[in-house]
Parts: C-alpha cells; structure tokens; sequence
C-alpha cells in the first residue's frame, strides 16, 4: 500500500453499493487493498435489527487490522471506522486519508451516523446502543469524541488554528493554549507539516505535542512517542498523477 498514490474506491464496491437494496444486505465490510477500498465482507438483512447486529462480530476480524464497515439502518446507512490501538501508524493514516474518499464516492448523503472504533466492544449491539444513548443525551466529553469532532473539522476544511478557543462535540469549548494556536497556524501556512495535540482533562485544554516541518510517513514513527494518546495533523505532500497534492490527515494514536 502506498501514500503516495492516493487509495481509490474499486468498481466492484461501488456496483455492490449500489444494489445492497436489492440484495438485502445489512453490513458491507470495506479494507484497503493495494491501492482500493474494496469489500471483502458483507452480512443479510432480516426483519430482527437486533439480531442482524448481532452478526457483525466476525467483520472485526483482529485487534490489528482496520476496516470500515457500512450498515443499514433505519434511516440510512452509518459507517464504523473500526482502527484498533493496536493498528500500525502507516495503516491508520492510510484509513484516516480514505475515509472522505469513500464517503464521496458512495455518496455521503446516504450515511446519517458514522462511529469511530478502536475496540471490538465498540463495534458490538451494546456498544451501538451506548453510541445512540450519549448521542441523545447532554453534550459528550470523551477524547473519542472530541477525536471525531476534530476529523470533522479537518474532512471540511475548518480551519481550527485561528481561534483560541473551540466548540467541539456538541457544545464543550475546550481552549487551545498558545502553542497550540501558533503551530496549527504555521500547520496551516506550510511552516510545519505535522502537529500532534493532547487533551489535558483536568483543565480541559488542547497542548501542543511533537511538531515537525519535514515529517514523513516514514518517519512519523520515530517523531511520536510511544505510550502517549495523540490526535495528529500531518499534511503529506506528494504527487499524484502528476498533480501536487498536500492533503491534510488525521488520526488519533
């Protein structure tokens, strides 16, 4: 698999997309191969939600290896971005790159929810329900949340370093310390091409981590401790069917 190259959705996927009505499919489980979003996986739908949930279990296949899996529900479709702790950074940014693609691709108006996974238990009905409940329920607060705001912003081209102080998940404002502030500017002017921020829960702030003006995916391994939680901005530059790409990615490790 390569960065460079930019992943593209397969014509398999998007044909089995497209008639997953037709064929009563409830999940469609979706992985990188080579250079595709291919589907690798798929379960029925039957008339019990609960139970067809239920059955999802074997698309998370390992504690290691990330996958996107669709699923109907009532209203549409939600996509889990399954990307275990435990996943090796390069394939982390690869599925934190691909996720707009897909989602573009597919047709982001069908998707009404999405969820971000880094643990089986997410992934399970339990875990679904417990999404559902917070979502109801008062403005979140867990990194995981903070972490899916954060994408968000970085997906739609929010601009989050002019600004001392953001809303994120529904309404908490976490403030950005003025480190924090001056490296997402110098993110955003080509300064730096990777910033790492942490949460401090204590005093609900946003610190400024590793920084750096020449990071590689290569090397980005060496740049970020092991051991400590990071959500991650790393603009890769490189070319593209000889056009110069610069995208911004986002992951959390």
């Amino acid at each position: 698999m390569s960065l460079s190259g930019g992943i593209k959705t397969s014509a398999s996927l998007i044909e089995k997309f497209k008639t997953s009505e037709a064929d009563k499919i409830r999940s469609l489980r979706i992985v990188i191969d080579g250079e595709f979003l291919v589907d690798s996986d798929f379960t029925l739908e039957t008339e019990d939600f609960d139970a067809d949930f239920k059955q999802l279990g074997h698309l998370f296949e390992t504690d290691k290896q990330p996958a996107f899996v669709a699923v109907k529900v009532e209203n549409g479709w939600t996509l889990i971005q399954y990307v275990p702790d435990n996943a090796h950074i390069r394939e982390k940014m690869l599925y934190a790159s691909s996720r707009a693609t897909l989602l573009r691709e597919l047709g982001a108006e069908k998707f009404t929810d999405s969820i971000f996974a880094t643990t089986k238990a997410e992934c399970s009905l339990d875990g679904y329900r417990a999404h559902l409940a917070h979502k109801a329920a008062a403005a979140p607060r867990t990194e995981k949340e903070i972490e899916h705001a954060l994408q968000m912003q970085t997906e739609t081209g929010a601009d989050i370093g002019m600004s001392t102080r953001k809303e994120i998940a529904g309404g908490v404002g976490f403030a950005f310390n003025a480190l924090a502030v001056e490296a997402m500017e110098k993110l955003r002017t080509g300064e730096l091409n990777l910033v790492a921020l942490s949460i401090d829960g204590t005093s609900e702030t946003i610190q400024l981590g590793p920084t750096a003006s020449d990071a590689t995916p290569e090397t980005l391994q060496s740049i970020l401790p092991e051991g400590d939680p990071f959500f991650v901005f790393f603009k890769h530059v490189h070319e593209n069917d000889g056009v110069q790409l610069d995208p911004t990615l986002f992951f959390y490790m």
